[in-house]
């Protein structure tokens, strides 16, 4: 500056210039001014060139952002010319970096993808968009998320994202979906076709599925049965066994036998029916599930009863029959030594009972004993052992019964016997019982055995035939 400023003066004064102090201030004043120039020129240049660095450090940043994004992009002006391709990892690539600068609906994939061109019309009035479409490119089809933004009044962004293997799962999962649902159908028509009761829950019992015979079986509706836990479906007594087998066939290999139990599930809300469990788990698209098949064995179960009482039972008084008595009174002279219980034994004969069958038939002499067995039986207590040990016979095994007490009961059997009204053609048929009670006070191990209680009840019945009939003996 100093040199421009002394070429200026040279020319202004070719002889030199003036000495005078005013003009040699104002030169020395000029010359401060070009020094502050060349000063803040400096700051300047400075500050130029280190806004420029950070710039291009920007742009080299922003740059290789856009190189690392998967994502296709193409920068758009407002006149539809592309300003610059990211080709994105996309492989092979749908665009090419060579079709920059070129205008936007010239570009192959925008051509041959009417959906993509349709996304793309009249872009420069949209501020954004986005949608799902299909585009071709390299003789393949993508499914890509498309995303046209508004960068600025004369720029847009367009974003291509491959969904392709999105699209490939969702496709698959929506086959899964379909193939399960058809799976769950035929299981549900096969349950349907089976005559049974068939129900499918998951371990913690929460119900999946019913067939349509289980609201016949057991009375409730299909929503009831649907909404309630099976073990509230079974009486309290039963319970217990059926989460007993609950757990073992959750815990039994698939395929394994299936676990079996007997229980009585409330039918119709009130009443009882008795059914048979079968208890298995199953696998079904990844989770275990617990198969229970509901039979309902009440005509088996009563017919189990009608045999076991024909084998017990006496068929004509249906009191117990010597067998079963043998076996009965053995338990309960069990439990007496076990207690430290009394124990009573009484015996009954019909007195003149071969009359009877010879005077009025034999139809009659049944229907005596029927009748005395129906009397005994309502004057029973509840442990006492019934039972006819053959002909006109009877024995009644007491229990926790003194031989006072079971004098009483067997004085007030007589009567009730012989109070006992049985008429044919206008004539009463005589009916008295002879009675012989023994008993024992202690229970220990030097009780008699009962072959020597029956003995002596048996003379005693003997004592009282031959005293009159019709009347108790005991010792």
């Amino acid at each position: 500056m100093k040199r421009l400023l002394t070429r200026q003066l040279r020319k202004a004064f070719p002889d030199g210039a003036p000495e005078d102090a005013q003009f040699a201030l104002f030169i020395d004043l000029v010359e401060q001014a070009y020094d502050s120039f060349n000063e803040q020129a400096q700051i300047t240049e400075r500050s130029l060139d280190l806004s420029c660095e950070e710039l291009n450090q920007r742009n080299h940043t922003l740059e290789m952002i856009l190189d690392s994004l998967p994502d296709t992009s193409l920068w758009i002006d407002a006149h539809g010319k592309v300003k610059d391709i990211r080709a994105g990892s996309i492989t092979p690539a749908i665009v090419s970096a060579d079709d920059n600068f070129s205008s936007l609906f010239d570009l192959p994939i925008v051509i041959q993808s009417p959906a993509l061109r349709n996304f793309l019309t009249d872009f420069h009035t949209k501020r954004h968009q986005l949608a799902e479409i299909e585009i071709c490119a390299n003789q393949r089809r993508y499914y890509v998320s498309a995303s046209l933004t508004m960068v600025s009044q004369s720029r847009w962004l367009l974003v291509l994202q491959d969904i392709s293997s999105r699209k490939e799962l969702d496709a698959l999962q929506q086959l899964r979906v379909q193939e399960l649902e058809r799976s769950k159908r035929q299981l549900q028509e096969l349950v349907n076709s089976a005559p049974i009761g068939i129900l499918i829950c998951r371990p913690d019992l929460e119900v999946v599925m019913i067939n349509d015979f289980l609201p016949h079986l057991l009375g409730y509706s299909y929503q009831e049965l649907f909404e309630t836990n099976p073990v509230s479906l079974i009486t309290a007594a039963d319970q217990p066994a059926f989460l007993h087998e609950v757990a073992n066939a959750l815990n039994e290999p698939q395929g394994e036998v299936a676990r079996r139990c007997d229980v009585a599930m409330l039918y119709r809300k009130s009443a009882t029916k008795q059914v048979e469990l079968s208890l298995s788990s199953i696998v079904f698209d990844g989770r275990q599930l617990l198969i229970v098949s509901i039979n309902d064995i009440s005509e088996r179960k009563e017919l189990e009863r009608r045999l076991r009482m024909l084998a017990e039972t006496d068929p004509l008084t249906k009191a117990l029959n010597r067998r079963s008595y043998y076996q009965k009174n053995e338990q309960v002279m069990r439990q007496c030594q076990r207690h430290q219980w009394p124990f009573s034994l009484i015996l009954l004969d019909v007195d003149y009972f071969k009359k009877v069958n010879d005077n009025f038939g034999h139809p009659v002499g049944d229907e005596v004993l029927v009748r005395l067995a129906d009397t005994v039986r309502g004057l029973l207590a509840e442990d006492f052992v019934f039972a006819r040990l053959g002909g006109e016979e009877f024995a009644i095994s007491c229990p926790n019964t003194s031989l006072e007490r079971a004098v009483r009961f067997a004085e007030q059997l007589r009567t009730a016997i012989e109070a006992i009204n049985i008429e044919v053609q206008a004539q009463r048929v005589p009916l008295t019982i002879s009675l012989g009670v023994v008993g024992s006070s202690t229970m220990g191990s030097d009780l008699d055995s009962f072959v020597k209680l029956y003995k002596r009840a048996d003379e005693c019945v003997y004592k009282a035939k031959s005293g009159g009939r019709n009347r108790v003996v005991c010792e």
